[in-house]
C-alpha cells in the first residue's frame, strides 16, 4: 500500500503544512471530495502529499490518485480522519447579508452605543479610546464602515460566524460562505482617529459617505474628505465601500492590484473618486466575473504565485535573511539574538508555536518578531530614531506607534540595549499579557524560515553569520566537562556506581553561583507548594489585583517555570473560583475546596479575604517575607539535577505526567489533577535556561520497567531527535495533551546492578539511546584507601580477587563483588573483628543469593572456614528395589558457622589456600 507508514500524526503535519504553505508545486483545489478536520476543510491530495513526505521523505510532487478506495483515501480511513463529497455551497451568498445589514443600519445614526453593544455580543473585543492626557475610556460613536471592518479584522471562520450572528439576531439572510472578503487591517480597525487627535466632524464625513454609497451619489469633495480623515487611505476607503456596496465597488489593495495589472491590463492608480470609478467601470467591461468572485480570484492568484517548494521558500528565506543582516552590526545582530533567547526562554516557546511568527522586511531592512498579530521585539534599520523596537505598556523612550482601543499598548523604539536592560521586566510582563487568548499569530504566511531556523538552533546560526557569538555565559560558574547525553554505570554490587555520581558527576551539574539570584531562589521556596498557595502569596503582595497583573508576579512566574500549563490565565481563574470564601457573591463556582482565603471585589480584581484565620497561613507569609528580604549570597550552590530511584511500582505518572488525586487537608474533598513527573518538571526548567546543563540521575534504572516508564519519550531522548536538533521530534502528551520535547541540555544519567539484570536482557530500545560504562570491582582503590593493608599476611585487595577470580568462573563476571565494602576498614581498630563483619553482613549474603542457597559452591568460594559441615553418614533409608541409597552415602551438608565459631585468621587463610588442620 502507498501509504502504509502514514500514521495520525504525518497528516496532522501535513494539515498545518498546508495551512502555512498553501497547496504544494502542481496541486490545486479538490473539486469532489473535501478532508473534514476541526470543522474545516482541506484538499485530501495535497495533505497526503505532505503527510508521506513526513513519513517516508519522498518528494512532494503529483504521484498519485485520489478518490474512493484509493490507496490515498484508505490511509485517511485507517487513520480516522473523514472525508466527505463537497457540498454545494454558494461561496458568495455572504453579499445578500451585507446588502440587507446595510439596509439596517442605514437609520442607526444615533443608535452607537446599540451597534458596540451587539458587535460585543458576537465575540467582536472593542478597543478603548483615547483622550488625551493619559485618559482612555470606552468608545462614545461608531460610523457603519467601522462596523463592518470589526466584522472582518478576524480569519474567514471567525468572521463568518460572527456574520451568521448578526444574521440571526437580526433576521437576515444567513450566509454559508465568505469567499472574497477582503480582511481589515486588525491593528487599524477604525475609519476614524483617537479622540485628541479628532480635528472636526469625522462621523458625520462616514455616514455621509456611507449613506451616498447606498445611493450611488458621492461626489469627488466627500470622497476627498473621507480621505482626509486620519485612519483611511485609499486601499481601506475601497474596501470599506466593497463591504457596504460588493457588486458596484472593487477593493484595490494588495493581492486585487498585481492581478488587475497583469491579468486584465488595468492601471490600478487613481486620485479621486471619478478615477476610481473609470476603475470600477473598465473591470466589468473586461470581466465578466462578479467584483466579489474577482476579489476571491486576484487574492487565490496571488497565493499562487507565491507557492514553493519547501526548499526554494527556505532558499530564498536565507537569501533574504543575509540581505537584511548587512544593514546593521554585528553588536546590534547580537544584542538582537540574545533578547530573543530570553524570550523564548520566559513565554516558553518551542519550535513550530502558531501564536508566533519570525519575519523580514527586505524592502524594509527589518527583522520582526511577532507575537499573534503585534510586534514584539524588532531589529529596524529605517529611521536614525534607534534600531531596536520593542512592545510595551509604558512609553519608557520614544512611541513609534499607539494601538488602537488598548490600555496604553504602543511600540517604543531605542537605539542603547542598556534602555532596553532598565526595562526588561516591563517588556517581557507585556509580552505575557500578548499571549492571552492567541490561538495563532495571522502573519504565519509571512514567516521567514531562515530567520526561524537561526533561532532554534545556535550551531546554524553560527555558521550562517560568520561571527555570531553564542549565548554569553551567564554570570554564575560551572565546573563543565564533556559527557554523553545518556549514560549507564554498571556493573556488579559494591563497585561505586552511586558513588561516583555524588562524587564525580554531582558537579557537573551543580552551580556554583557569584549570587544566587531572587527567582533561583522563589523557584526553589514554590516548588512543593500547591497553586492555590502560590496566589495566596502573590495576592498577599498584590492585594486588589486582576488576574492579569497577577500572573506575573514573581511567585506565579516561578510556579508557572515548574509547571507544563500552558494557559496560566484560565489556570488561575479555576484556582482563585475554587478556593473563594462562601460570602463571596462575586463567585457563583460550586464544589469549592476545603481551604477558602479568596475574594473576588465588584471591578474583577481579587485580595485576601477578610476575617480569616491568617495564622493558619503564616508558613505563606514567611515565604513571602524570605523572598521580599532575599539577600544574594555568593557561593550558593544552584542543583540543576534530581536523583529518583527507580523500582516496580515507579511509573509514568511519577516520571513524565498522570492525573493524581489532590487532598488539601484531611476534611477536604478529594479531586484530581495533572500533575507533571520528575522528568517533565526538570526539563521545563532546562528548557527555560538552555544555557545551563541538567541531568536526571536514576539509580538502579534496570530494576523499573524502562519502556512502561519512559512511554512514547524514549524516541525523544536520542541526541539528534532532541529540540533544535537536526531531526527533532515532539510528541502531544497523553495527559495535557500539551507538545512536548527533550531539550539539548538534559542529562540522563543511570546506574544499574549487573547482578540483578544483565545488559543483555534490558529493553533493546533502551540499550541503543545508552551509552554504557562499564565499573567492575577496583582492587588498586582498595591498595590507595587501605595503603596496601594485610590481614594475616594477604593484602586485603588480593582475599577479594581471589573471591571474584572463583565467582567469575562458577557464574560470570557480572556477579564479581565491589571494592566499596572493603573501604570502611580504613577506619578499623580490630580489623580481624571488622573483618569478619564484612563477610557476615556483605560477602556471605551476596553469596548466598548468587548460589540461591547451594552452600557447597559457597565453600568452593570462601572455603570451610566459614561453613560447618556434617556427613549424614547415620542416615538409612526405605528400601527400594535398585541400590540407590549407596549414591547418597556421602552426602554433606554445610551451613553457615555461627558468628563466635567463625575464627577468622583460620578462615581467611583457608580461604587463600592454606589450612591449619594439616
Amino acid at each position: 500500500m502507498l501509504f502504509d507508514k502514514v500514521t495520525e500524526q504525518h497528516i496532522l503535519k501535513g494539515i498545518e503544512d498546508f495551512e502555512d504553505k498553501g497547496f504544494p508545486e502542481g496541486f490545486g483545489p479538490s473539486s469532489t471530495y473535501d478532508l473534514i478536520h476541526d470543522g474545516k476543510t482541506f484538499p485530501p491530495k495535497a495533505v497526503m502529499a505532505y503527510a508521506n513526505f513526513h513519513a517516508v521523505g519522498r518528494k512532494i510532487e503529483r504521484y498519485f490518485k485520489g478518490g474512493l478506495e484509493t490507496d490515498c483515501f484508505k490511509a485517511y480511513e485507517r487513520n480516522n480522519f473523514k472525508i466527505e463529497p463537497k457540498e454545494k455551497v454558494d461561496f458568495y451568498n455572504w453579499t445578500q447579508t451585507h446588502l440587507e445589514l446595510v439596509e439596517y443600519l442605514k437609520d442607526k445614526r444615533s443608535k452607537s452605543k446599540q451597534l458596540l453593544k451587539m458587535l460585543e455580543d458576537t465575540g467582536v473585543v472593542i478597543g478603548k479610546d483615547d483622550f488625551g492626557n493619559g485618559v482612555r475610556g470606552e468608545i462614545e460613536e461608531i460610523d457603519p464602515f467601522t462596523f463592518f471592518c470589526y466584522i472582518h479584522k478576524y480569519g474567514e471562520t471567525k468572521r463568518l460566524k460572527i456574520l451568521q450572528s448578526l444574521a440571526n439576531k437580526l433576521d437576515l439572510f444567513y450566509p454559508n460562505g465568505e469567499r472574497g472578503i477582503p480582511t481589515a487591517n486588525a491593528q487599524k480597525v477604525w475609519m476614524f482617529p483617537y479622540a485628541f487627535e479628532r480635528v472636526g466632524d469625522e462621523f458625520g464625513i462616514l455616514w455621509e459617505l456611507f449613506n451616498a454609497a447606498i445611493d450611488h451619489t458621492i461626489s469627488n469633495e466627500l470622497f476627498q474628505r473621507a480621505l482626509n480623515i486620519r485612519n483611511v487611505g485609499k486601499t481601506k476607503i475601497t474596501e470599506v465601500l466593497f463591504y457596504v456596496r460588493p457588486f458596484d465597488y472593487f477593493p484595490i489593495n494588495g493581492p486585487s492590484k498585481p492581478y488587475l495589472k497583469d491579468e486584465l491590463g488595468i492601471d490600478f492608480h487613481f486620485e479621486n473618486y471619478e478615477e476610481y470609478q473609470q476603475i470600477n467601470k473598465t473591470i466589468k467591461e473586461k470581466s465578466e466575473l462578479s467584483f466579489p468572485e474577482l476579489s476571491y480570484l486576484a487574492w487565490e492568484s496571488t497565493n499562487a504565485k507565491n507557492s514553493k517548494t519547501p526548499i526554494q521558500v527556505f532558499q530564498e528565506d536565507e537569501t533574504q535573511l543575509k540581505n537584511v543582516l548587512v544593514n546593521f552590526t554585528q553588536t546590534q545582530i547580537d544584542n538582537f539574538f540574545n533578547f530573543l533567547d530570553e524570550i523564548h526562554s520566559v513565554l516558553k516557546i518551542e519550535r513550530g508555536d502558531d501564536r508566533f511568527t519570525y519575519n523580514t522586511r527586505q524592502d524594509e531592512k527589518r527583522l520582526a518578531f511577532l507575537i499573534g498579530q503585534r510586534i514584539g521585539w524588532s531589529l529596524d534599520s529605517r529611521t536614525n530614531r534607534g534600531a531596536y523596537e520593542v512592545i510595551s505598556n509604558e512609553p519608557f523612550e520614544e512611541v513609534t506607534y499607539s494601538y488602537e482601543g488598548n490600555d496604553g499598548i504602543v511600540m517604543v523604539k531605542f537605539d542603547r540595549i542598556d534602555v532596553l536592560i532598565n526595562n526588561k521586566k516591563v517588556v517581557l510582563d507585556q509580552m505575557i499579557r500578548e499571549l492571552d487568548g492567541i490561538k495563532k499569530s495571522g502573519f504565519r504566511k509571512n514567516m521567514n524560515t531562515a530567520f526561524e531556523k537561526a533561532v532554534f538552533e545556535q550551531q546554524y546560526r553560527k555558521q550562517f553569520t560568520g561571527s555570531f557569538t553564542e549565548v554569553s555565559e551567564p554570570a554564575a560558574t560551572y565546573k563543565k566537562k564533556t559527557m554523553p547525553l545518556n549514560q549507564i554505570l554498571y556493573g556488579p554490587p559494591g563497585t561505586g556506581k552511586t558513588f561516583k555520581l555524588q562524587n564525580n558527576y554531582f558537579e557537573h551539574f551543580t552551580k556554583t553561583a557569584n549570587a544566587k539570584t531572587k527567582e533561583d531562589y522563589l523557584i526553589e521556596e514554590v516548588e512543593s507548594l500547591q497553586w492555590w498557595e502560590v496566589y495566596y502569596i502573590a495576592l498577599k503582595d498584590i492585594p486588589n489585583s486582576k488576574v492579569s497583573d497577577l500572573i506575573i508576579h514573581p511567585a506565579i512566574v516561578a510556579k508557572s517555570k515548574l509547571s507544563s500549563i500552558r494557559n496560566i490565565k484560565a489556570s488561575a481563574w479555576g484556582c482563585l473560583q475554587r478556593h473563594t470564601v462562601d460570602e463571596c457573591d462575586n463567585v457563583n463556582v460550586v464544589g469549592r475546596g476545603n481551604v477558602r482565603a479568596f475574594w473576588k471585589n465588584e471591578d474583577k480584581t481579587w485580595r485576601i479575604a477578610d476575617g480569616i484565620d491568617e495564622d493558619a497561613f503564616s508558613e505563606l507569609e514567611d515565604i513571602l517575607d524570605r523572598f521580599k528580604n532575599y539577600k544574594t549570597n555568593s557561593g550558593d550552590e544552584v542543583k540543576n539535577y534530581e536523583f529518583v530511584t527507580f523500582h516496580q511500582s515507579f511509573t509514568y505518572e511519577d516520571f513524565v505526567e498522570g492525573i493524581k488525586p489532590v487532598l488539601e487537608d484531611e476534611n477536604a474533598e478529594l479531586r484530581y489533577e495533572m500533575s507533571d513527573g520528575v522528568f517533565k518538571r526538570l526539563a521545563n526548567l532546562a528548557r527555560n535556561n538552555p544555557e545551563q546543563p541538567y541531568a536526571i540521575f536514576i539509580d538502579e534504572i534496570n530494576r523499573g520497567n524502562v519502556a512502561s516508564i519512559f512511554g512514547e519519550l524514549i524516541t525523544l531522548i536520542e541526541k539528534d531527535k532532541r529540540a533544535g536538533a537536526e531531526n527533532e521530534l515532539s510528541v502531544i502528551l497523553p495527559y495535557s495533551k500539551t507538545k512536548f520535547s527533550v531539550p539539548q541540555n538534559l542529562h540522563i544519567i543511570g546506574t544499574m546492578n549487573t547482578a540483578d539484570r544483565s545488559i543483555e536482557a534490558l529493553d533493546s530500545a533502551l540499550r541503543r539511546r545508552f551509552e554504557f560504562k562499564e565499573m567492575l570491582p577496583d582492587y588498586d582503590v582498595i591498595d590507595d584507601v587501605l595503603n596496601y593493608q594485610e590481614f594475616e599476611g594477604y593484602q586485603i585487595s588480593n582475599i577479594l580477587r581471589t573471591i571474584n577470580n572463583r565467582i567469575t568462573v562458577l557464574i560470570d563476571r557480572d556477579h564479581q563483588i565491589g571494592h566499596s565494602y572493603f573501604l570502611n576498614l580504613i577506619n578499623s581498630s580490630n580489623l580481624g573483628k571488622d573483618l569478619k563483619t564484612v563477610f557476615k553482613y556483605k560477602i556471605i549474603p551476596l553469596l548466598q543469593e548468587y548460589f540461591f542457597n547451594d552452600y557447597v559452591k559457597i565453600a568452593m568460594v570462601i572455603g570451610e572456614g566459614f561453613m560447618d559441615k556434617d556427613q549424614y553418614s547415620n542416615v538409612t533409608f526405605a528400601s527400594t528395589d535398585g541400590d540407590y541409597d549407596s549414591d547418597y552415602s556421602d552426602v554433606i551438608k554445610y551451613e553457615i558457622r555461627a558468628d563466635e565459631k567463625i575464627n577468622i585468621s583460620d578462615a581467611i587463610k583457608q580461604l587463600m589456600g592454606h589450612s591449619n588442620d594439616a
